[in-house]
């Protein structure tokens, strides 16, 4: 069954909406419990990440990026979660690597 979570993203900049719905599904998170979550924007804590535009951190070599601060966070939200273990990437469109790591939460 799929099951979509209304997150807040208020807020006065692109990167503050995006602080704030980091923010709003760890609350989630943190209070329910689903056996799988599917995420297509960089967050801390996806079972699955698919990432449609393809990976944030590739886009960190772009001179662009010095004036972005939300592509900048995406990529760092998107290293931590690339460098854990428990979270598998699905391939994009762009061809980027897939990793596979266990997908079963624990708890």
């Amino acid at each position: 069954m799929e099951m979509k979570v209304a997150l807040d993203f208020h807020g006065a900049t692109r990167t503050g909406r995006y602080k704030r719905m980091l923010k709003s599904l760890d609350d989630h998170l943190a209070v329910h419990s689903y056996d799988i979550v599917h995420a297509m924007l960089p967050v801390r804590h996806a079972d699955i990440y698919h990432p449609h535009a393809g990976m944030a951190a590739g886009m960190l070599k772009d001179w662009n990026i010095l004036f972005n601060p939300r592509r900048r966070l995406m990529a760092e939200v998107e290293q931590e979660s690339v460098n854990r273990s428990d979270t598998m990437y699905w391939p994009s469109s762009s061809n980027h690597a897939l990793k596979i790591g266990s997908t079963r939460r624990s708890g």
